[in-house]
């Protein structure tokens, strides 16, 4: 037990090993980092496209109660071309 003991004060005091820990810990970090960023922008273009279905299913109805184009478009948003491409 002794041994061990006296090899874990060995390697705390080894500037190596120290340097090994640390550059592992900033590695983790940088990876941690990238990965909210991934998650962060899947959750922005989950919700950009759900909001774009959204608009496309409104401009359909809005079609079906034929209302112009023009006026769909300035509601929803939508390209005129995009509103055609729905009939």
């Amino acid at each position: 037990m002794d041994e061990a003991y006296e090899e874990l004060e060995r390697l705390s005091r080894d500037k190596d090993i120290i340097g090994l820990y640390d550059a592992e810990k900033v590695a983790e970090k940088v990876l941690n980092t990238g990965l909210e960023g991934a998650r962060l922008e899947g959750i922005e273009e989950g919700e950009k496209r759900g909001s774009e279905q959204k608009s496309l299913d409104i401009a359909k109805k809005m079609i079906l109660k034929n209302i112009s184009i023009q006026d769909i478009s300035e509601i929803t948003g939508l390209s005129k071309q995009q509103i055609e491409n729905l009939k």
